[in-house]
C-alpha cells in the first residue's frame, strides 16, 4: 500500500540557494548509506517518472533512512502509465507526498 501524505513547507527566502547547498552536500554523504541495487532502483523510479510527468526537473535524494525522487512542479503527460507505475509502487510500499513545489517518492531502506 503506498501512503500519501500532503505537507506544506515555508520557503527559506533568501537563504535558498544555502538550503539547497546543505541538501545537495548531506546526499552526497548519505549515498553511500544504500546498496547498489537501492540506487539502480531509485535511478529507475525517477526514469520512469521523466516519462510520465513534464516537470521542471527530476531528482534523486538520499537521507538517512530513505531515499527520495523528487518532481518539481509537475503536469501529467501520461495518466495510463503513471497509474501502472503507482501500481508497483504500492507493491513496493513506497510514500508519495504531494508540496506545493511538487511530487516526492520515498523508497524505504531495508532495516537489517
Amino acid at each position: 500500500m503506498m501512503i500519501e501524505t500532503e505537507t506544506n513547507h515555508k520557503s527559506a527566502g533568501q537563504f535558498a540557494w544555502c538550503a539547497e547547498r546543505d541538501a545537495r552536500m548531506r546526499s552526497a554523504v548519505n549515498r553511500y548509506l544504500f546498496t547498489q541495487i537501492q540506487q539502480l532502483r531509485a535511478e529507475q523510479v525517477k526514469l520512469g517518472l521523466e516519462m510520465v510527468y513534464s516537470a521542471a526537473r527530476v531528482y534523486i535524494e538520499f537521507r538517512k533512512t530513505f531515499i527520495s525522487v523528487k518532481v518539481d512542479h509537475p503536469t501529467v503527460r501520461d495518466r495510463k502509465n503513471l497509474a501502472m507505475l503507482e501500481t508497483c509502487y504500492k507493491t513496493e510500499n513506497f510514500e508519495k507526498g504531494k508540496t506545493a513545489q511538487g511530487i516526492t517518492y520515498r523508497l524505504f531502506r531495508k532495516r537489517k
